[in-house]
């Protein structure tokens, strides 16, 4: 990924606020109004979210109808100077089946996080829940700093997994 006019870490920089951060507001759109629901994420180093729902849950059904989705990640910091905002523009998709290498690796990442959502294979609950893969098109990152100032966020866009301006 290549920021607009920002240094060439600021990719590494977003990924390590990903990592800090527990929760982020999920956005989908039923009937064309937005539905906003708060979970713990998880992400791994490019950029890709992994999320975790009951498989009788509404959230599966929205996406597999329409998978395009945003996130919101916020953090409180004890002085305003220190916040920061994180939005994420992306695709969703719901992993179904079995627990292949590609689903205990989205739980790995999440038990990294919740140790809880992290042992759902080895409980022999997998059945009970899906993960959710967000692949990212859009970032916007921006703290109190720049707003403060006058400047806009740092936008970062991955088309087809290349980074772009």
């Amino acid at each position: 990924m290549a920021a607009q006019g920002n240094s060439p870490h600021i990719k590494d920089q977003i990924i390590q606020y990903m990592n800090q951060t527990l929760l982020a507001t999920l956005v989908t759109v039923v009937d064309g109004r937005p539905v906003p629901r708060l979970m713990l994420f998880g992400n791994d180093r490019r950029g890709t979210i992994w999320l975790c729902a009951r498989a009788d849950s509404e959230l599966l059904a929205e996406i597999r109808h329409n998978p395009v989705v945003a996130l919101s990640i916020f953090r409180e910091e004890a002085l305003l100077e220190d916040i920061a905002a994180l939005s994420v523009e992306g695709t969703a998709c719901v992993l179904e089946g079995s627990l292949d290498e590609t689903a205990l690796a989205g739980y790995d990442i999440l038990g990294r996080k919740s140790p809880r959502l992290g042992d759902i294979p080895h409980a022999g609950t997998a059945d009970q829940y899906r993960l959710i893969v967000i692949n990212p098109d859009l970032f916007r990152f921006h703290t109190w700093h720049d707003h403060t100032r006058g400047r806009p966020p740092v936008t970062l866009r991955r088309k087809n997994g290349v980074a772009t301006t």
